[in-house]
């Protein structure tokens, strides 16, 4: 499949680089990226460490992206990565750190598994890596100490060049703190135009502000999460005629997604900038789905909520920077609804009808919306909802794309 241009631009940058950190901002585009510049260095020997219920969505993105899937890729998580690192040691072509933040820690398992004691690159996974490649969306989620561990793994002549080497030097540079009871606290960042300066060869980002022109003004994909429990395989696509499952058997699909869900948005929340609109059905994946994102305000509305307090939930929705999520019921918030401070649509429950789901993600898109809004569907890998999910993201896209949406 074709990459917008804007994205083969940072395939190119990738390859170009042995150690190099996409730090694009959610929807942006990163794996595809990652993958294409797998095919411009030649790469056959791919290690992928991801979430682990990301490893579906880097097969796929393999599939989809590459011109060649590489012969030997392994796509592994990170707590799998940490508990054997041993066992991921290599002379890998490329090493790909997906949601690099992981590793912001430079004392973590994780963080030593892939960068090594001291992260000095030597016993970690990276130490034969012909690249390496870390990429985040949120590349220091809290203060600018946590691009330390990337930095003196994988450019440590930078530190070098302003005596900040040592991690102790780095947050003394770049960070202001307070003495806590376990050490230091940072307050806020500083120097942060040396530091850019420091990072700007290494680090490629841009916003999708920074892109939008390239791309269509709504976007349908499907995510497949994968998780421990064990699936019932199913082969081929689902079409109409083909029975479907069951209201009970629909609704236990979504409270076995929601846990799943709420991982992958949090990521993306970390972003204290980050709205999303979220869409499911059941009441008990929409409680579960509050609950887990309680820590960003969430306001909720049903086919239950009165006309007020569906009216104050938008409201806040659209104007307190601390609400950053809004989670609706799909048949109860399809129309006559304004969320447009949002341009990204996650849903956990899709409706069977593919119009539903098009007005739905048409809530966030309105005259004042100057951002291309993306929505995501999710479904649990290798399950039919897996490959209803697809089918329904499919007619989502025709029917966008037929009525200029």
């Amino acid at each position: 499949m074709s990459l917008y241009p804007y994205q083969e631009a940072g395939a190119r940058w990738l390859a170009e680089r042995p150690r190099a950190f996409l730090a694009d901002a959610p929807r942006v585009g990163k794996t595809s990226q990652a993958v294409r510049a797998c095919d411009h260095v030649g790469a056959d020997k791919v290690l992928v460490v991801c979430p682990a219920i990301a490893r579906t969505v880097w097969k796929r993105g393999f599939e989809r992206w590459a011109f060649a899937v590489p012969n030997a890729l392994t796509i592994e998580s990170w707590d799998v990565v940490a508990r054997r690192p041993d066992s991921f040691h290599g002379d890998w072509d490329v090493v790909i750190l997906d949601e690099a933040h992981y590793a912001k820690t430079r004392t973590a398992k994780r963080t030593e598994a892939v960068y090594g004691k001291g992260c000095k690159g030597g016993g970690g996974v990276i130490e034969n890596a012909g690249f390496v490649w870390p990429l985040s969306g949120t590349p220091c989620p809290n203060h600018a100490a946590e691009l330390w561990t990337h930095l003196r793994a994988l450019r440590p002549e930078a530190l070098a060049q302003r005596n900040v080497l040592q991690y102790h030097e780095f947050l003394k540079r770049y960070c202001v703190t307070i003495e806590g009871s376990y050490g230091p606290i940072v307050v806020k960042n500083k120097n942060t135009a040396e530091l850019k300066a420091m990072l700007e060869p290494f680090m490629l980002r841009r916003m999708m502000q920074d892109v939008h022109a390239e791309v269509p003004r709504v976007r349908f994909f499907d995510e497949a999460l994968q998780d421990s429990k064990p699936i019932d395989e199913f082969e081929g696509e689902f079409e109409d005629g083909m029975e479907l499952p069951t209201a009970t058997e629909r609704r236990e699909v979504g409270e076995r997604k929601a846990p799943m869900v709420v991982q992958r948005l949090l990521e993306d929340l970390a972003d204290p900038t980050h709205k999303c609109v979220v869409f499911a059905y059941h009441k008990s994946v929409i409680d579960m789905l509050k609950h887990g994102l309680a820590a960003h305000n969430p306001v909720v509305i049903t086919g239950d909520t009165s006309d007020p307090a569906r009216d104050r939930a938008q409201q806040d929705f659209q104007n307190r920077g601390d609400v950053q999520v809004f989670i609706g019921q799909i048949n109860a918030c399809h129309t006559a609804i304004d969320l447009s401070r949002a341009h990204t649509v996650e849903v956990v429950e899709p409706s069977w009808v593919p119009n539903i789901n098009v007005q739905a993600a048409m809530r966030c898109q309105n005259i004042a919306q100057r951002m291309p809004v993306t929505a995501r569907m999710f479904s649990v890998a290798g399950t039919l909802d897996d490959a209803i999910t697809r089918t329904l993201v499919r007619k989502a896209s025709l029917l966008s794309e037929l009525f200029g949406e």
